[in-house]
C-alpha cells in the first residue's frame, strides 16, 4: 500500500506527560464533558456523553470512538448516533480528537487533517512518531478516574483511519480491551495481538476508500493503492487464532455475515458486508459528500450493530 502523505513539516519531539484540564457542561438530561488531556507531549481534544442514568455507585461500560482523518470525536457522537446509543443502552461515550497533521497548527480538513498515527500514514512523516498509544493509555487512566468504569467492559470502535488505530489498539492494549469494532479500513500490519478479544468488522461492497476487491483510491489528500479486504481480515483472523476457515452465518436482504474461528479462547471474529454502502458510517447522518464516499444505504445501523455485540462481549479474565 502506498502510505497517505501529507506534506507537511513537524516539529515536536515526543514527551510522555499527563496532566487534565477539563470542562462540563450539564442538564437536567445529559452530561457533555469537553476537555482536554495532556499525554505524550501534545493537549489532545476530548469530547465525552455521560447517560442521564449514570449512578457513580454502579460500574459503567466505556466505549471509545475513533474518527476517521479529517474528522472529530464530537461528529461521530452526533452523526453516527453514539450519544443516543448512550443514553438508551446506559455506557460512557468517548469521542477523541486525533492530532492534526501539524499538530502546532490549527486543524482543517484539507490542509491539517486531524489523524491517528497509524500504518496508513507516511511514516517518515513527524506525525507518525507521535506516541498515540501513551496518549491512549493515559485517555484510559483518566477516564477511569473520571467514572466509575467497569474494566471488563471497555470497548473501541473506529472508523477509517480510526478503524486502523482500533486494530492496532486492539494488538497493544489488549489487556485492556474487552472487544473492538473496526469500520471501513485495513490493517496494514501482521499483527500480533498477546490478548485476543471479539471482534466485529464492517465494511461495504462500494466504498470508494477502501475499495473491496482493492485497488487504487482518491483520498482528498491524495491516492493510495490498498490491497483486499480479505488480506486484512485473512491476518486479523490469524492474529486472533482462528484455524478454520471463514463461513457464511447469514446472507439475506443485501447484507452478509461472515464467521471466522472461534479464535484462541473461544473468542468470535465477526464480518459484516454491506452490499453497496460506500464509505459513510452506515446507518448514520452523510459526514462528506457522496462523491468522495460514495452511497449510502439503509440496511444496517453500525452503532446499533455494534452495541448489541459489545454487550455481548464482556472481557474475560485472562490467562
Amino acid at each position: 500500500m502506498k502510505p497517505i502523505r501529507i506534506s507537511v513539516a513537524f516539529l515536536l519531539p515526543l514527551l510522555l506527560g499527563c496532566a487534565i484540564i477539563g470542562h462540563a457542561q450539564r442538564s437536567a438530561e445529559v452530561v457533555t464533558q469537553s476537555y482536554t488531556l495532556h499525554a505524550a507531549g501534545h493537549n489532545w481534544n476530548c469530547s465525552a456523553h455521560v447517560p442521564p442514568g449514570y449512578d457513580t455507585a454502579k460500574p459503567t461500560p466505556l466505549v471509545l470512538i475513533l474518527h476517521g482523518a479529517g474528522g472529530q470525536g464530537s461528529m461521530y457522537l452526533d452523526k453516527a448516533g453514539w450519544a443516543r446509543k448512550s443514553d438508551e443502552a446506559g455506557f460512557i461515550a468517548l469521542a477523541p480528537d486525533g492530532l492534526p497533521a501539524r499538530p502546532n497548527a490549527e486543524p482543517n480538513f484539507l490542509t491539517n487533517p486531524r489523524l491517528w498515527a497509524t500504518d496508513q500514514l507516511n511514516q517518515r512523516g513527524l506525525r507518525a512518531r507521535v506516541d498515540d498509544i501513551a496518549f491512549f493509555r493515559a485517555l484510559l487512566d483518566d477516564a477511569q478516574r473520571r467514572w466509575n468504569i467497569d474494566a471488563n467492559r471497555i470497548y473501541v470502535a473506529g472508523h477509517s483511519n480510526g478503524a486502523g488505530m482500533t486494530f492496532r489498539l486492539g494488538e497493544t492494549l489488549s489487556d485492556r480491551i474487552a472487544a473492538i469494532a473496526p469500520v471501513a479500513s485495513n490493517c496494514e500490519t501482521h499483527p500480533v495481538v498477546p490478548h485476543p478479544m471479539p471482534t466485529l468488522f464492517i465494511i461495504g461492497t462500494a466504498d470508494t476508500l477502501v475499495p473491496f476487491n482493492g485497488g487504487e483510491s482518491t483520498l482528498p489528500w491524495g491516492k493510495r493503492t490498498t490491497g483486499p479486504v480479505s488480506d486484512t481480515l485473512n491476518a486479523w483472523a490469524k492474529a486472533l487464532g482462528c484455524t478454520s476457515p471463514p463461513r457464511t452465518a447469514s446472507d439475506k436482504g443485501g447484507v452478509k455475515i461472515v464467521e471466522y474461528g472461534p479464535g484462541k479462547n473461544g473468542v468470535d471474529f465477526r464480518v459484516c458486508i454491506i452490499e453497496g454502502q460506500g464509505h459513510e458510517w452506515p446507518g448514520g447522518a452523510m459526514m462528506l459528500p457522496r462523491r468522495i464516499v460514495g452511497p449510502s444505504v439503509a440496511k444496517v445501523n453500525a452503532t446499533d450493530m455494534i452495541w448489541e455485540f459489545f454487550k455481548a462481549h464482556p472481557r474475560k479474565n485472562m490467562e
